[in-house]
């Protein structure tokens, strides 16, 4: 490959470069006992009703020094807990996510967009209840250390984004009584993975 200033040509080598790249990514296992997304919608228009998905995992790929990565955060839909049990099946049931049928919800990200050497914004699709469409999620408290304890680097963010019920074709409540957007939040915790 070649790059030409003026009169000056430089020749590089494409494997140096790839393996410097290369070096510089780091993989890292979506950790289930700390990743949690959570979902928040207007119920009636007088509240903000709150609920998680207890099981998720994933894997996050990120390369600051070149600026890319990738992001996979599976939720198992039948994981669904509001904190009442008569609604969880509700939203188990294909009146909602249809876990039966449709046992994950996915986020697939190939775009990270970074702002120095944070990522601020992962580019990519959500699958959910048979339905694919694009989504965006702004990332925010993205901080890295060794874990005291276990030892290792582990790394943690919160993206966010927001949904629209309409899109997947979930529930038959319409607005006002049930918002059709919904607020998407996932507190992600990660941990190196040794073997890349």
């Amino acid at each position: 490959m070649k790059f030409r200033f003026g009169s000056i040509v430089l020749t590089a080598c494409v494997a140096g470069a790839g393996a410097t790249a290369s070096a510089q990514e780091q993989a890292y296992n979506v950790d289930p006992e700390h990743t949690f997304p959570t979902y928040a919608i207007e119920h009636f228009g007088v509240s903000l009703q709150r609920g998680r998905f207890d099981s998720t995992q994933g894997r996050i790929i990120l390369n600051p020094t070149a600026k890319t990565g990738s992001v996979e955060i599976v939720m198992q839909t039948a994981s669904v807990s509001s904190g009442v049990p008569s609604l969880d099946r509700r939203l188990r049931s294909d009146e909602w996510f249809d876990a039966a049928r449709n046992p994950q919800i996915v986020f697939r990200a190939n775009t990270v967009r970074f702002a120095d050497d944070q990522p601020v914004a992962l580019e990519g699709e959500l699958t959910m209840h048979g339905v694919t469409r694009p989504l965006t999620l702004e990332v925010s408290r993205f901080r890295c250390t060794i874990h005291p304890l276990a030892g290792g680097k582990r790394c943690g963010a919160l993206a966010r984004g927001t949904v629209r019920r309409s899109d997947y074709a979930l529930g038959r409540l319409k607005p006002p009584l049930l918002a059709d957007e919904v607020e998407l939040s996932i507190v992600v915790e990660a941990t190196l993975d040794p073997n890349g």
